[in-house]
Formats: structure tokens, sequence, C-alpha cells
């Protein structure tokens, strides 16, 4: 059996819509938790996240201006649904303030770890506090394809 490299290129929407939907089939996200998209893009997830959820508060980040840009006119909802630009280092969030941090990235060369490494111990097993880094009994997930 061969393994198969998948690539999603961003302004193809399609692939990265089949991608999210996979992602929240497999992540249990239930009313009143908070919960944390990294690299949302253009929000579409974290929305869809929200609906499923109901009483769920989602925030999407993203490291590019106009992707926060355009996620928040076509889907922000004050205190429910929220997006937020990040430098793909620092995360603008306080310690603990998540239930669940899902991260879908773009694969990194191989001297780079992927940015989720930099981001949250949580879900990559680097030791470091770091801002994103869930609750105590909560989960987080990290995944590239």
């Amino acid at each position: 059996m061969s393994t198969a490299h998948i690539v999603i290129d961003t302004v193809d929407v399609e692939p990265r819509r089949a991608l999210d939907l996979l992602v929240l089939d497999r992540v249990s996200i239930r009313a009143w938790e908070r919960v944390l998209f990294v690299q949302c893009g253009d929000g579409w997830i974290v929305e869809e996240a929200w609906r499923r959820a109901q009483r769920a508060y989602v925030c999407g980040l993203d490291t590019s201006p106009a992707q926060v840009e355009r996620a928040r006119r076509l889907r922000e909802v004050r205190g429910k649904v929220e997006f937020m630009a990040w430098d793909g280092r620092t995360l603008p969030v306080p310690d603990a303030a998540f239930d669940r941090v899902v991260a879908i990235l773009s694969p990194a060369p191989p001297q780079d770890p992927p940015p989720c490494f930099a981001m949250c111990g949580a879900c990559c097993g680097r030791r470091e506090k770091h801002t994103c880094c869930p609750r105590r009994g909560a989960t987080a997930s990290c995944g590239w394809p």
C-alpha cells in the first residue's frame, strides 16, 4: 500500500472544506465549551463548529490579516464567534482560556517544526507552557495534511 500526501491549496476552497468537515466530525464540541481554532482561514470551520455546538464560544486565529478580516466580515458574532490575527508564534489569548484547541496546519519544511509545536505543548508534546494550552482535563489536537 502506498502513502499519498495530501496537499491543500488555500485558494481551492473545496479540499479545505472537506478537511474541515473531517476534523469537525472527529472533534466532539459540547455546549458551553470554549474552542480555539488555529489557522482557521476564512473562518468557515469556526462558524460550523459553533453551529454544531450552539452554545459554545469559538475563536479563530490566522496569520493572514486578509483572512481574519474576511472571517470577521462574513462570520463574526461578538461574544460567540470571534476572530483574531496572530504572528504564528505568540497567541493573543490568556493562559488556559480554552477547553479545546484545534489546529489544521500546512506542512512545514523539514528543518522547521510546524507552527503548532511553537504554540501548544498540550497538543504537540512540548514541555513549555503556552498561552493556548487548554484547562486541566481538556483536550487539544494538532494536525496537518
